[in-house]
């Protein structure tokens, strides 16, 4: 249980998730990708790095929100995934925007949104998704955990030494270069997020009715 098994020392940052379209979708924008698949049922893909991945999730939840009927197509990983957008054999993804930053800057893929709450303060010119969907979010991110029952003093002495490294100007700006923004919160605010993902997250699995493989 990623709950109660381990000790939630910090949530180190999040790994900023970007909707993309292959050039020949003729959407530029969240609003026009929902129109378009409302006119268009079961004409649309998404390629995700996995089945139950974050990206995954991120298209169910845009789905469920938007009401809209866009296929997943599940990806041994986010590069096989990426690279058949590219190719324009799927036309949607949802991956890390570092990844696709390049891409996008080349004109190999529109940026449509990405899933945080608020823009990104390194792609500002970069809609969110909730902008149309208010409420929309879904997080991909990077955390420390020790074993359940670690002792306090312990926590405590880990926790200040990775958030000290976490914070330090050259480690924000190289982990922002890579497009992961930082948290470094506190062992208590970090198990209140957790124990919401893990409910929240889960309730969508089973909406969607998402299996593993």
């Amino acid at each position: 249980n990623p709950v109660r098994d381990v000790t939630p020392i910090t949530l180190a940052a999040r790994n900023i998730i970007v909707l993309v379209a292959h050039p020949s979708v003729p959407v530029n924008s969240v609003p026009e990708l929902i129109a378009y698949a409302k006119a268009n049922p079961g004409q649309l893909a998404y390629a995700s790095s996995g089945n139950g991945s974050p990206h995954h999730l991120a298209g169910a939840l845009f789905n469920q929100m938007a009401e809209t009927n866009i296929t997943h197509v599940a990806y041994k990983g986010g590069g096989p995934a990426l690279n058949d957008v590219l190719g324009g054999q799927v036309p949607l993804a949802y991956t890390s925007l570092v990844t696709a930053a390049p891409h996008i800057k080349a004109g190999k893929l529109k940026a449509l949104g990405i899933t945080e709450k608020s823009r990104y303060k390194s792609t500002p010119q970069i809609p969110t998704v909730a902008e149309t969907l208010p409420g929309y979010e879904m997080a991909s991110w990077l955390a420390f955990f020790g074993p359940a029952g670690l002792p306090p003093a312990v926590l405590k002495t880990l926790h200040a030494s990775i958030t000290k490294a976490l914070t330090a100007p050259d480690i924000v700006t190289k982990l922002d270069e890579s497009g992961l923004m930082v948290v470094a919160n506190a062992p208590d605010q970090f198990g209140a997020f957790l124990k919401t993902e893990y409910e929240w997250r889960g309730k969508l699995i089973k909406q969607n009715n998402i299996q593993p493989e």
